[in-house]
């Protein structure tokens, strides 16, 4: 007989579960937004501070102007007082200068210049003794002349900041701001406003990259103005070479990034290079270029600075399960023949193989000619574009996606959507490049030299993302470029304090050797025993470990904590967790807790142990851990490691 009570449950407990994790989906979905809508905040706080201080400088700027403009008028009322005085002195002049000639008609002026000359003959010994004498008191009664401020110098900064207070003077196109805008005070500058922004702002640093039109892609304010034209009969960089200028008469440091290096070095129309040599810093895309600059400019700071990725934008918080589908976003060039031929051996491989293509045409609406179409073979594949804010969720559709190098013999020059891919947890399968073998072994897909080898393509993701982690963001960039130049900068603070809690004597041993294994150079311990066991003292050798006894779970509610960051633990948690967590804060609000799960995720929790936490939320902490009867929940972010 057919069991339909036993269907149903079935039916039911299958239908419970669809709902859980979509539910959990939307839980996360929620915490991922109210994550950004902090960051969001921070931000407008940010503006708002700068605003205030503008506001109050400008404040400070109209007393300035009210007590010049009483000054002014308080000078020209003694100007017009003299002026009056000089009319009356010539006025009373010229009638001396007529009793003068009265006089000299009736002799009388000839009988007063003897007796003269005889009265300085008698007084002149008097008179030098007086001259030679020191005229102690002669400034008393005269008005002193202010000093002139001497304006500091800018060069080396007598108070370093952190990173997010250093004001950066700015020229770049959409998507390099895009990436550094989160790593300093940008000051964005057009040729309209440059000197307003220098003048008002008075910037750090000035950072220029191989623009061809600026930040807004729309009004295009730097277009033909940063690199050299041959074809333009005057110069077309004046305002740049102004900044220039402005930059060395007030000590700021000048650095040029060439991300067009080594395609367009040599180009001989339109220059990068040129530009470069005029700043006191050059960083290029290419190694390779070094000698280069070095020779054709004799310029001695130069330097390679490679693309990286943003967390902020690309990450790898999942909303969807991943397909199997292998992504392309970006464009079909037929005048670029030996890029296109690597393209379509990349697509006829996935293809081959039974992968599914998915193509987003970066030209999809935009196309100049038929050069850009992709061939009529590929065309059942072909997406819309999509906008560079999107492209995140494009890169986490599915777990494979291909990159494409037009520059493939560089050691540091390659195609940033490369680091934008694996930062999304996406494994990459690529064309060959120098670059990224270097940086990545094999665990980039080079499908021109090997076909499509996608085993243990989850092991390979990770390692990449947790390389470009810790390695290659755009946070590590700008600390390169102020490391090179010897521009001095504030570290936050990165220390985590371990909490182990222990009963017997054995478990305190156990956590001692355990945060030994702890994979992490800013690490303290602090062991809070609750037995009164001998062999295990109050103190031990090590100098970054505090013993507290405890007799119960009440008294840690006294407890307190000095460090930035902290975890409860115990001897489970890994030993490379603390390192990899910390890095997933570089896109995650401190708000929420990092533990390990199954995936990038966020979820609410009433579990707090080998959970890391700032400090902003320790009290909260400790008192769900020594409550252990509490079921409130908290937001934490779960991470695979």
């Amino acid at each position: 007989m057919h069991d339909e009570n036993g269907d149903n449950g079935a039916l039911m407990e299958k239908s419970s579960i669809k709902y859980e994790k979509l539910a959990e989906k939307y839980l996360s979905q929620y915490l991922q937004q109210e994550n950004q809508l902090l960051y969001l905040k921070d931000d407008y706080n940010r503006l708002n501070n700068h605003y205030n201080t503008i506001r109050s400088d400008l404040y400070n700027q109209k007393r300035s102007v009210s007590g010049l403009y009483k000054t002014y008028n308080q000078v020209n009322a003694t100007l017009k007082e003299q002026k009056e005085l000089e009319n009356k002195l010539e006025k009373e002049n010229s009638i001396l200068i007529k009793q003068i000639e009265s006089y000299k008609k009736r002799k009388i002026v000839r009988l007063t210049n003897i007796v003269q000359k005889l009265l300085n003959k008698n007084r002149s010994k008097k008179v030098v003794q007086l001259e030679t004498q020191p005229l102690k008191d002669k400034k008393e009664n005269v008005d002193k002349t202010p000093e002139i401020p001497v304006v500091p110098t800018k060069s080396v900064p007598e108070d370093p900041k952190y990173l997010k207070d250093i004001k950066v003077a700015i020229i770049m196109d959409e998507f390099s701001y895009n990436s550094f805008k989160y790593e300093f005070d940008a000051l964005e500058v057009e040729p309209e406003n440059w000197r307003e922004i220098f003048q008002t702002e008075n910037p750090d640093l000035f950072l220029c990259e191989s623009a061809w039109h600026g930040i807004n892609p729309e009004t295009k304010p730097w277009a033909r103005k940063i690199s050299t034209n041959t074809n333009s009969k005057k110069e077309n960089r004046t305002e740049l070479l102004e900044i220039l200028d402005y930059c060395r008469e007030h000590s700021i440091p000048t650095i040029f990034w060439n991300k067009e290096d080594p395609t367009h070095y040599h180009n001989e129309v339109s220059s990068f290079a040129d530009t470069a040599s005029k700043f006191d810093h050059i960083f290029t895309s290419a190694e390779e270029c070094i000698k280069d600059y070095e020779a054709d400019y004799g310029h001695h700071s130069v330097h390679s600075l490679m693309f990286a990725a943003q967390p902020r934008l690309f990450n790898p918080i999942e909303d969807d399960e991943r397909t199997n589908d292998v992504i392309f976003a970006g464009s079909w060039y037929a005048h670029h023949p030996r890029r296109c031929e690597e393209m379509k051996n990349i697509f006829d491989s996935v293809l081959d193989q039974g992968y599914k293509l998915k193509i987003y045409d970066r030209t999809y609406y935009s196309k100049l000619n038929d050069s850009y179409n992709f061939p009529s073979e590929y065309q059942d594949f072909v997406n819309p574009s999509v906008s560079h804010d999107q492209m995140a969720k494009v890169y986490k559709e599915s777990k494979y996606a291909i990159n494409i190098n037009t520059v493939t013999d560089s050691n540091t020059m390659f195609a940033r959507r490369a680091f934008e891919l694996i930062l999304c947890n996406t494994l990459v399968l690529s064309n060959h490049s120098k670059g990224l073998e270097k940086l990545f072994k094999d665990n980039v897909v080079f499908v021109d030299q090997k076909g499509i080898n996608l085993e243990h393509s989850a092991e390979r993701r990770l390692k990449n993302l947790y390389n470009v982690l810790k390695n290659h963001t755009y946070t590590n960039r700008f600390k390169q470029i102020l490391d090179t130049i010897n521009y001095p900068y504030l570290e936050t603070d990165k220390t985590v304090t371990l909490y182990y809690q222990t009963k017997t004597p054995e478990e305190t041993e156990n956590a001692i050797k355990h945060f030994q294994t702890i994979d992490y150079p800013y690490k303290k311990a602090t062991i809070i025993k609750t037995n009164h066991d001998t062999r295990v003292g109050d103190t031990t050798p090590h100098p970054d470990i505090t013993m507290i006894p405890s007799k119960n779970s009440e008294e840690l509610e006294g407890l307190k904590n000095d460090s930035n960051y902290f975890i409860f633990t115990d001897t489970d948690l890994k030993p490379d967790f603390i390192w990899k967590a910390l890095l997933h804060y570089s896109y995650i609000e401190t708000k929420y807790g990092i533990t390990e799960g199954k995936n990038f995720r966020f979820k609410k929790t009433i579990q707090t142990t080998n959970t890391l936490f700032s400090s902003q939320n320790f009290e909260k902490t400790v008192s769900l851990h020594i409550n252990s009867e509490k079921d409130e929940e908290i937001p934490v972010y779960t991470i695979k490691i």
